[in-house]
């Protein structure tokens, strides 16, 4: 799948669900329908629990295909692959707890976290040299 992100705001302005926060529940809704539907075997889960009912109608038509169809069963699972145990999702949803309930800027927190471990990597770099001095 091909995706172009064009940050001009134009697709916020015309209220499309394009925005960090929204990418975040859909994560957080597919999340929940996968732990629902495959895992535990739900075949009714709450969908008062999610958060966009847009999720929830594609959710449950994909869902619904999942035994049947080859297709949706490589979605679900490519989507569970990249979703599941990422830190990147997993650190943006703890930072936009901590700013904002709908705002992370991903652009800006990757950088926040590239120049964190560039900081760390300088400070090894430099202890190992002056443990290769000593020695």
């Amino acid at each position: 799948m091909n995706i172009l992100v064009i940050g001009n705001g134009f697709d916020l302005a015309h209220n499309f669900k394009t925005s960090y926060g929204n990418y975040l529940d859909y994560v957080d809704d597919f999340n929940y329908f996968f732990e629902q539907i495959r895992v535990n075997h739900n075949h009714a889960p709450d969908i008062s629990r999610c958060k966009d009912e847009n999720n929830v109608r594609y959710f449950v038509g994909l869902f619904n295909r999942f035994g049947s169809d080859k297709e949706s069963r490589a979605i679900i699972d490519e989507q569970h692959k990249l979703i599941y145990n990422n830190a990147w999702i997993s650190y943006f949803r703890m930072r936009q707890n901590e700013i904002d309930d709908r705002w992370v800027d991903f652009e800006s927190e990757i950088s926040r976290v590239i120049q964190l471990m560039d900081e760390a990597r300088h400070k090894v770099l430099i202890e190992v040299q002056l443990r290769n001095v000593k020695e």
